[in-house]
């Protein structure tokens, strides 16, 4: 579960990780003002990303290998996949043919819309969609994303000696 601890200060939920490390350091870029209509932009997608396009992807991930066998539901996947299938159809109509998520420039959402998709490609879903398709390659080879995937292997490594 991705937690940001700092001091007495627990937040768990990466949604209202990015957010809170955009909105402490606002030079970063990656969260547009509150207030205006470039941060309700943002909210939209960071929202649709956690609650539309990831939820059948952990209907799927559940179902195949986080629940215990019994409580599995075979049943469901094709559901999952399907709904997937509708929320990147939104999702794609919603890129356009913009580089970015939610406006003129990376914010917070495209981590979170991004590191979905990539989800989505380790499960071998297809993204169904050209804009799509870019995108997800585009912010996955950003030097951040690289660095941040290294780290993550690194610790899992270090977890799975413990």
């Amino acid at each position: 579960m991705p937690t940001l601890v700092e001091g007495e200060f627990v937040l768990t939920e990466s949604g209202a990780i990015c957010t809170y490390i955009g909105d402490r350091f606002p030079a970063t870029g990656l969260t547009p003002p509150v207030g205006g209509q470039e941060r309700a932009r943002y909210d939209q997608w960071c929202y649709f990303a956690l609650s539309e396009l990831e939820q059948p992807l952990w209907t799927i991930g559940k179902h195949t290998f986080a629940l215990p066998e019994r409580r599995r539901a075979p049943a469901v996947l094709e559901t999952a996949r399907w709904e997937f299938a509708v929320a990147a159809k939104i999702l794609a109509e919603g890129l356009g043919r913009r580089e970015f998520i939610a406006g003129d420039r990376f914010t917070a959402a495209d981590i979170l819309v991004a590191h979905t998709l990539a989800w989505a490609q380790a499960f071998e879903l297809p993204l169904g969609h050209d804009n799509l398709e870019s995108y997800t390659t585009r912010l996955l080879a950003r030097p951040a994303w690289r660095r941040a995937q290294e780290r993550e292997q690194a610790e899992a490594k270090v977890e799975s000696r413990a």
